[in-house]
């Protein structure tokens, strides 16, 4: 009874893994909706397995074969629009369990004496160990194969991954530990004990893997809190922006009627000199409340950069090109993303001797562009690559970027983050947004 949970156990471990590995590693879920393939394909491997090792055991190299063929079928099913990467998870993971099956049963015929006679045998508690030894350190190598390829270089996904597969690499040792004990011994109460101290090693993986997952989830929801309260945040200044800028607007349509009364009241008396005086008393004060840098078809465009750069005269600002049509864009999410980009551009400049800020708008095929170039006094990506805020209230900081990222990622657009010298020598921190014209 105990060789046949551990046999079917295995196969259905395998079967369960490599759905698993394959999905992750073509960056998609599980949800039934969207991948409706993955329990059938579960299925179709756990049942091959066992007609494999019942029937074709002495044909290894056509078993490889077949395996490697259901799981390139099922990656292609699953990653159509990345056939390569999903053929790659398909022979890697076939790769991982061929190689690590060698490579295991190589390091504990050295370390244990007769290794394959202790192998032999049924009930043999020293395979149930190897087997579990096996799955362990198989799952431990996917993870680590998918920390090294995904795109998510988050902090928190990297250090609870990292804790997950250091256990896991520990129990590997502690089953190495109780597989020499066990074929060392020929008692079987010993062999028993290693075998339960093996079986609780991997409860207590699981137990902690399930506890990380839940913790990671809850990181995320309070960085995704964070973004949104940054965010909200955010929108409320450009609200009061807006509000201070329509009172503005009040008050001056109030002024200029004023103003045109007693220029018309000097005009109708002949009074020139005197309206001449008063019109260049009055040009200097209309001057000093003129605030627009930039005047385009675009009001949202138009009131972000003003807003921001209007009155900053320190800035040697440089704006160019055109962004094309981004109807497809939410007025808010635009106000978001450019709003965070300058917001950005304008703090590190501030640390500079020569302020230099440079916002480049242009279209690529369909694609939608903007580049912003703020001068920097040193790198940022040697010291920082992961752009993280170095202000002590980092709960309260720090969020401008991931919301760019966000907003970005929202509309399929893409972010890049890189350095370059002007041609003054200047060193000048860019950040690039493209967002497809289909974007929708």
């Amino acid at each position: 009874m105990l060789s046949f949970i551990f046999e079917y156990g295995a196969s259905l471990f395998d079967a369960v893994l490599v759905v698993w590995f394959i999905t992750k590693f073509c960056k998609k879920g599980f949800e039934l909706k969207k991948n409706p393939y993955w329990i059938p394909a579960i299925g179709v491997i756990f049942v091959y397995t066992i007609f494999s090792d019942h029937f074709l055991s002495g044909y290894n190299a056509l078993s490889t074969i077949i395996f490697l063929s259901l799981y390139i079928v099922y990656s292609l099913i699953i990653g159509w629009n990345c056939k390569l990467r999903a053929i790659v998870s398909a022979v890697a993971f076939e790769v991982i369990l061929v190689l690590l099956s060698s490579f295991l049963f190589m390091i504990l015929s050295l370390l244990v004496n007769d290794f394959e006679v202790a192998l032999q045998g049924a009930d043999n508690y020293v395979r149930y160990i190897l087997l579990i030894l096996h799955k362990v350190l198989l799952f431990a190598v996917c993870k680590i194969l998918l920390r090294i390829f995904r795109s998510d270089d988050s902090e928190i996904g990297l250090r609870n991954e990292l804790l997950t597969i250091s256990f896991s690499l520990i129990t590997v040792v502690g089953a190495i530990a109780a597989m020499i004990v066990s074929a060392n011994s020929s008692i079987q109460s010993v062999q028993v004990s290693s075998l339960v101290i093996t079986i609780a090693f991997i409860f207590a993986n699981v137990f902690l893997y399930f506890l990380i997952s839940q913790i990671l989830k809850l990181q995320k929801t309070k960085q995704k809190l964070a973004l949104l309260e940054s965010k909200i945040e955010f929108e409320n200044q450009v609200y009061e922006d807006a509000k201070g800028v329509w009172e503005e607007a009040k008050k001056s349509r109030h002024d200029i009627k004023q103003h045109l009364t007693v220029v018309n009241s000097y005009l109708n008396e002949q009074e020139y000199d005197k309206c001449q005086e008063y019109i260049n008393a009055l040009l200097p004060s209309v001057m000093r409340n003129e605030s627009a840098v930039i005047k385009s078809d675009n009001i949202v465009i138009d009131y972000v950069i003003n807003s921001k750069l209007g009155k900053r005269k320190d800035i040697d600002l440089l704006i160019t090109g055109t962004m094309g049509d981004i109807s497809d864009i939410a007025e808010p999410d635009m106000v978001s993303l450019l709003g965070n980009i300058l917001d950005n551009a304008i703090e590190a400049t501030e640390k500079t001797e020569r302020k230099k800020l440079e916002l480049i708008f242009y279209m690529q095929s369909a694609d939608r562009c903007v580049i912003c170039k703020n001068s920097i006094t040193s790198s940022v990506l040697e010291s920082n690559k992961s752009l993280k805020t170095t202000k002590k209230d980092s709960e309260l900081h720090g969020n401008g970027t991931a919301i760019i990222k966000q907003i970005a990622s929202k509309y399929n657009g893409l972010v890049d983050f890189y350095e370059e010298k002007a041609p003054a020598g200047d060193l000048l921190f860019c950040v690039q947004v493209m967002i497809p014209g289909n974007a929708k």
